[in-house]
Formats: C-alpha cells, sequence, structure tokens
C-alpha cells in the first residue's frame, strides 16, 4: 500500500451495524480531499495526480466505500443560486418537566415536526440540555418569520433565533432541496 509511514490515522465509521476502528493513511485521506473537491473525476485522472497507479485508486475508494467512510457521490447545491439568501439558526429550549421521560417525549416529538418543514436543512439535539438547533435557508425575512410563527405555537418551549449576513466556510454543506 502506498502512503506514508507512520501517518496512518485511526478513524471509527459504522459499518454494517457494527462501530469499528478504520486505519485510514495520508493517501486515502488525500484520495477523500480531491474526491470531496469534485466525486465526478475520473479514477484515471485522480491516480495521474496522486502520482500513482489507477488501480491503487480503484482498490483504495472500493475499501473505503466498504467501510462506510464513503457514503455516497452526490453533487453540491448553491442555496445562493436558488434564491435561498437567508441562512438562520433557530435554537429551541423544551421546557424541563419534573419526569424526565415528559421532556424526552417533547423534544421527540418536535424533532418529528420540525423534520416535515422543507427549510430546515439540519437539525440536532443537545446532549446537555433539552435543546435542538436547526439551520433554516428561506429566501427572506418573511419566509423565515412564517417558520418561526409555526414553531411559536408549541407549547413549552423557548427559543433564540440567529441570521447569518456572511458565510465563511460551509456554504453547501447543510442545503436540501
Amino acid at each position: 500500500m502506498s502512503g506514508k509511514k507512520g501517518s496512518s490515522a485511526a478513524k471509527s465509521a459504522k459499518n454494517g451495524k457494527k462501530n469499528v476502528k478504520i486505519k485510514i493513511d495520508d493517501l486515502d485521506l488525500e484520495i477523500l480531499r480531491k474526491l470531496k473537491e469534485d466525486s465526478r473525476v475520473p479514477f484515471t485522472k485522480l491516480a495521474e495526480i496522486l502520482k500513482i497507479p489507477d488501480t491503487t485508486v480503484h482498490f483504495r475508494v472500493k475499501k473505503l466505500r466498504e467501510m462506510g467512510i464513503i457514503q455516497k457521490f452526490t453533487i453540491s447545491i448553491s442555496p445562493k443560486n436558488l434564491e435561498y439568501d437567508l441562512l438562520s439558526m433557530i435554537k429551541i429550549r423544551i421546557g424541563g418537566h419534573i419526569v424526565p421521560d415528559i421532556s424526552n417525549k417533547r423534544l421527540e416529538d418536535l424533532t418529528d415536526s420540525l423534520k416535515r418543514i422543507k427549510n430546515i436543512h439540519f437539525l440536532a439535539c443537545s446532549d446537555t440540555e433539552n435543546s435542538i438547533y436547526a439551520l433554516i435557508y428561506t429566501k427572506d425575512k418573511d419566509e423565515l418569520l412564517n417558520i418561526v410563527k409555526e414553531i411559536q405555537s408549541v407549547d413549552f418551549i423557548e427559543f433564540d433565533v440567529w441570521q447569518f449576513s456572511k458565510i465563511i466556510k460551509g456554504e453547501n454543506m447543510y442545503f436540501e432541496l
């Protein structure tokens, strides 16, 4: 195998239902970086860029897919070019209940309903508090306001809304149609 000696890193990935430790080296990481830039690059071209045999690229990509590190080859969509000009984050805090199961149920119910809102492109729950974080792309402030009103109608929550004026990194990271 190609790659620098002593530079392999242990990575954790899902392989089927087991959580296994996976060792990848610098060459694997470089292949991943190049494919992240352009997943349509032919393996022969990638091999030429990396100065390795194309069979090595084929073998490495196959291995990375089997390990679950590469999950799919996809496209990156520009929200701005589709006129989604406003990116916002909402932090929603679920009111704590004396019975933790009730708070957990409220959190679960709210995340289920938030998943159905097409403008929400990323949802995450906090481990340390009953909070949900949502990234929302909207075409304008009115559309954002309508989503906020919909969320506001839920009992036992508080929330904060932040609008981002400039995305420095990851502008296409969370956008889905």
